[in-house]
């Protein structure tokens, strides 16, 4: 689009209200913590992850001095980004030793606006519209909220937005250097966050959707170029992984197994990280069997071998799928009330600090239903955004779900939601 030195004033201003409003809410709420770090269990294991790559260079949740057994049970991007903060001379002294932290991981997220804007900008070409999308995801009181959490969410939105601006610029400009950078974002997406792994390839086959006429071929080999991209960048740890245990993980374990298996009794009344409700198990033989196979996995996460809790997770999976399969109409329903936990629910019990109420998701949700009406005339630009959401919804209501895991989905939102308060 023309008038490209009219975005710099829209653009400081819309880095200057998300950093301000991460910073001051950082100042106005102290974190509760647990174990000296935050609210969150998962924390101590990225800082363990992250510790040990700073001292040894080895991606490892074993205890120092070691031996530093290798770990695929996390993502790895997250405990790189602590790890560089760390070698940068960030450090771990307690409650107040971790607001540095903080204040980068605030500062970091304010890009997450940034990169909107200039997603709206490019897909509207309309400087009102980047600035209501750019002012939409600095104000999001979810993304501000998780900013200064110890966790990985707010970087995964942070470079899902990245991606979707890498994306956008790349349909606009026709550019194959765009669409190598959109992938390799996206591949680092998935690092972060494993479960977006499968929204890659819609990406890949809404560009072909784009295809029409002489430029079938063009778009074919554009989509080409980005899934390359994102399966090069992942495919480097894949092969990590691979060289360091002898299995194909494409990113990490993770807790997909454990929460299909919670999928199976969930709901907002008994969410837990540890609950294993007695009367949702009729057959007392299965009760324990979830017990103990619960305990193995906790073990072999924690001290590995990788081989054991590859082969713990296969056995929770089967055990999940088999309690699915007695019972499908109920476990419909059950993913049906854990819906509103991924979207507004803001009272989970078990959280130190509460989420930000769930009520001013409704305008955003709103925004997101009336950018179907952007769809129409750009079918395959406007639904890698309105997807997005879909998306994020389908892969993680059926499992174990915590509020934050929607993060991801607030970029592709706000970028609509520009588009819809002013059109261009």
């Amino acid at each position: 689009p023309s008038s490209k030195a009219n975005l710099v004033p829209i653009l400081v201003i819309v880095l200057l209200a998300a950093a301000l409003s991460r910073l001051a809410y950082l100042n106005s709420r102290p974190p509760s913590l647990r174990d000296g770090r935050g609210g969150y269990g998962d924390t101590y294991t990225y800082f363990r992850l992250a510790r040990n790559l700073a001292a040894s260079g080895r991606f490892s949740n074993s205890a120092p001095p070691g031996p530093y057994t290798p770990s695929c049970y996390k993502p790895p991007a997250y405990p790189f980004f602590l790890a560089g903060l760390m070698k940068a001379g960030f450090h771990e002294t307690g409650a107040s030793g971790y607001r540095p932290f903080r204040i980068a991981q605030a500062l970091g997220s304010s890009l997450t606006a940034v990169w909107v804007c200039l997603a709206a900008w490019l897909l509207f070409q309309s400087r009102a519209a980047a600035l209501a999308a750019g002012l939409l995801m600095a104000l999001s009181p979810f993304d501000i909220h998780y900013s200064q959490a110890l966790l990985s969410d707010w970087l995964g939105a942070m470079l899902m937005a990245a991606a979707l601006a890498a994306f956008t610029a790349a349909l606009q400009y026709r550019a194959a250097g765009w669409m190598v950078a959109a992938g390799a974002v996206m591949g680092l997406t998935i690092l972060t966050r494993p479960v977006m792994i499968g929204y890659a390839p819609v990406l890949g086959c809404l560009l072909v959707l784009r295809s029409g006429g002489g430029r079938r071929r063009r778009n074919l080999a554009m989509a080409g170029l980005f899934l390359a991209a994102a399966a090069g960048v992942v495919g480097v740890w894949t092969f990590r992984n691979y060289r360091a245990t002898g299995l194909f993980i494409p990113v990490s374990i993770g807790g997909k197994s454990v929460g299909l298996l919670r999928g199976t009794w969930e709901t907002p009344a008994n969410w837990s990280w540890r609950g294993l409700p007695e009367e949702d198990f009729k057959d007392p033989r299965e009760l324990e069997a979830a017990r103990s196979l619960l305990a193995e996995y906790s073990r072999a996460t924690r001290l590995g071998p990788t081989t054991k809790a590859v082969e713990v997770n296969r056995r929770l999976e089967a055990l999940a799928r088999k309690r699915i399969a007695r019972d499908p109409a109920g476990y419909l329903q059950l993913c049906l009330a854990r819906l509103p936990m991924l979207w507004w629910n803001h009272k989970v019990r078990i959280y130190l600090d509460p989420d930000p109420r769930g009520l001013w998701v409704f305008p955003w949700l709103a925004l997101w239903l009336c950018g179907l009406a952007l769809v129409r005339g750009r079918v395959a630009d406007m639904l890698a955004l309105w997807l997005l959401p879909a998306y994020v919804t389908l892969m993680h209501v059926p499992v174990h779900v915590e509020p934050r895991f929607s993060l991801t989905a607030f970029p592709a939102m706000a970028i609509l939601g520009g588009g819809v308060v002013a059109p261009s």
